[in-house]
């Protein structure tokens, strides 16, 4: 099967790290974790001694940045200088200069350049803020996740974007047996979802919404009993030259609707 990139970004605390790590050890793509990146120059810099009474040498920076060899792991593992750092950036001292070293541009671009390169290489599921359309602006799938931190059981509600505006992507991709939360939104892609569930957020809201794409939904349950609905006028709703397809599903408290150039066929 051809490998891709998967672009997911999102709101803060919402749940994309994690989505990003099950979904890589799902489907056997490397997990490219953007923040530890950053983590891992803070780290260095530290050891370097480029910190001066709480502010950053950015000479001594940039020539400790222009020798860095950021590498990973099949299992998400970060690599300094082929050295094994993962814990050490978890540390308080590197968290408490990550924002400054982050906030310097010569860091931002020298890491932005390795992030593009690993997109490049296919087979990977990139995580952070701005990935979809700084990062990896033609990555084949990009999930925009947008739970808030309380949305803690199954997968947060979120986006699910193929391409953007009225472009389809030309690339299937498969569901199978996951458990959404909340309002999904589906723009520009070819899905095909088998034996999942849909359910309320931790808000008591949900709703799928599809446009521009064939989806299909095949021994799937929408559970959106007693919740309010604010994106569309039903809780499955086709709109905007999308098709849907409804196959030995049941819904609970859910209805399906769809717009004047939209379909939705329930078999």
């Amino acid at each position: 099967m051809k490998k891709i990139s998967i672009a997911i970004d999102g709101f803060s605390s919402c749940g994309k790290s994690t989505m990003a790590k099950e979904l890589a050890k799902a489907i056997s793509y490397i997990y490219v974790d953007t923040g530890a990146m950053y983590r891992v120059v803070a780290l260095a810099a530290l050891r370097a001694g480029v910190m001066k009474s709480g502010d950053v040498d950015e000479e001594k920076l940039k020539e400790c940045v222009n020798t860095l060899d950021i590498s990973l792991d099949a299992n998400a593992k970060v690599y300094l200088n082929g050295e094994d750092v993962e814990n050490e950036i978890r540390g308080l001292e590197v968290s408490n200069w990550v924002s400054k070293i982050s906030a310097v541009g010569f860091v931002r671009e020298k890491l932005l350049d390795i992030q593009r390169e690993l997109g490049a290489q296919k087979g990977v599921v990139m995580d952070g803020r701005d990935i979809g359309t700084v990062v990896l602006p033609n990555a084949e799938l990009k999930i925009f996740v947008t739970a808030d931190a309380d949305d803690t059981d199954g997968m947060p509600a979120m986006a699910i974007v193929g391409e953007m505006g009225t472009t389809v992507s030309t690339t299937k991709y498969v569901f199978n047996n996951c458990t959404f939360k909340g309002y999904i939104m589906l723009n520009g892609i070819n899905v095909e979802f088998n034996n999942c569930t849909f359910v309320l957020s931790n808000e008591n809201d949900g709703a799928t919404y599809c446009s521009f794409g064939e989806y299909v939904f095949n021994n799937c349950t929408f559970n959106y009993e007693g919740g309010t609905n604010e994106i569309a006028t039903s809780s499955i709703y086709a709109e905007s030259h999308a098709t849907v397809t409804l196959k030995d599903c049941t819904l609970i408290g859910a209805s399906y609707g769809n717009s004047a150039d939209s379909t939705i066929t329930v078999e």
